[in-house]
């Protein structure tokens, strides 16, 4: 995702690299592409270990996150109470479970590859409203 916006912006940003470098005032760079990136704004705990994920976007996934059954996932996945105490955190677009355990919002989108290179099993039940990031079925 950043990549993709530093692609589009890369003009704006030789011409800051250049201004910072002579100590001139920097322009501004466009931001209105970073709106674009995937946040959740609801999210519905499902068993076993799924979770249904509202994004700002208007697209609504289902999400497996029963792979995550080490370290402090183990324990959350043991615990079915626990696993339903998830709730978004609205100050970063994702979710988190008590004890500010939280996951990357891009990553369970779906426009991010998981640091193990292993994709979330998903199933996309809608897709963005009136366009936004693309989706894929990973």
């Amino acid at each position: 995702m950043v990549q993709q916006w530093e692609k589009e912006h890369r003009s704006e940003l030789v011409e800051n690299w250049k201004r910072a470098t002579s100590r001139t005032p920097l322009a501004p760079v466009a931001a209105a592409a970073l709106m674009d990136i995937a946040r959740i704004v609801e999210v519905e705990p499902l068993q076993p270990h799924w979770l249904r994920l509202t994004f700002a976007d208007g697209s609504v996934h289902e999400v497996d996150v029963g792979k995550l059954d080490s370290g402090v996932f183990a324990e959350i996945h043991r615990d079915p109470v626990l696993f339903s105490q998830v709730r978004v955190r609205p100050e970063s677009g994702t979710i988190e479970w008590p004890g500010r355990i939280d996951l990357d919002p891009d990553v369970l989108y779906g426009s991010q590859t998981p640091s193990d290179g292993r994709p979330y099993p998903r199933r996309i039940l809608s897709g963005p409203a009136g366009g936004g990031l693309p989706t894929a079925d990973l």
